[in-house]
């Protein structure tokens, strides 16, 4: 998605010690004017075996979400030099806020978790933007009714687990109305657990994090549209997959023992690949 860079979405000062050419402290400063956000998704069995604390979303975080944004980003980035004006691709030391810019170009909405929400794969995305000066044409903010559907629905906020996630109205934060999602609370536990382990419970929980097939396709068309059909549809989520979700094992080719699991659990496996 192409939007026109909206200054408040890119960061005062320098958060780190690992951006180059600046350390922590330091005034930032972008003046382009575009900006393309760059979404894919995460490997989905992946997503689901790795809910809650623990190695394996960290795995497929850092070693394969990331790469799927990072290198198209870096070669955007510089065949958009090669084409003789300004482009900087923005990875994990960012120099501004990925989740706006990619609200801004159309790629979805900003669900209570505070994470980008698409149409085909929910919030199970990693984000990469690159700034330029190429002039383009820009994409417009979607509605696909993420809004109504997270004042209904509470799953991530019931199954967070930092309690980070508030079951709370929108308030204003910073000048926007949001949701308020307790930063430091999420940013605790992981460092708790040795800076490593990453907790994914509010990506592979969230109703809109099913495979992109013809059946949940329909379902995210329908809760697009109708009002109706985002309470049913969340009640259904609740009866299929469980309101706090059942657990997956891992995926087959890392040779899972699926024999510990319940009916419920083993119905959730099968439904998921539906």
């Amino acid at each position: 998605g192409i939007c026109e860079l909206n200054p408040a979405w890119v960061y005062s000062h320098c958060g780190n010690d690992d951006m180059p050419g600046l350390k922590r402290g330091d005034p930032i400063e972008l003046n382009h004017r575009y900006a393309i956000a760059i979404a894919a998704a995460h490997n989905f069995d992946m997503l689901l075996s790795g809910r809650g604390i623990g190695i394996m979303p960290t795995i497929e975080t850092n070693e394969t979400a990331f790469s799927k944004v990072t290198i198209p980003a870096i070669r955007l980035a510089s065949y958009i030099r090669a084409l003789g004006y300004p482009a900087d691709a923005h990875m994990m030391t960012s120099k501004v806020n990925s989740v706006a810019v990619a609200v801004d170009a159309g790629l979805g909405e900003v669900g209570r978790n505070g994470l980008l929400i698409t149409k085909e794969y929910g919030p199970g995305v990693r984000i990469n933007v690159v700034t330029t000066e190429l002039p383009m044409a820009v994409d417009m903010p979607v509605d696909i009714g993420v809004q109504d559907f997270c004042d209904r629905c509470f799953k991530c906020a019931d199954t967070c687990s930092s309690g980070s996630i508030s079951r709370r109205g929108k308030e204003i934060i910073r000048g926007v109305k949001l949701w308020p999602v307790d930063n430091d609370l999420c940013s605790y536990l992981r460092a708790s657990q040795g800076g490593e382990p990453i907790c994914f419970n509010c990506l592979s929980c969230c109703p809109w994090t099913k495979p992109h097939n013809f059946v949940h396709q329909g379902a995210s068309w329908l809760a697009a549209r109708f009002t109706v059909a985002r309470t049913a549809l969340i009640w259904m989520d609740d009866v299929l997959y469980g309101r706090i979700p059942h657990k997956h094992p891992l995926p087959e080719w890392l040779e899972s023992d699926t024999a510990k699991l319940n009916f419920k659990e083993r119905l959730s496996v099968l439904l998921h690949k539906i």
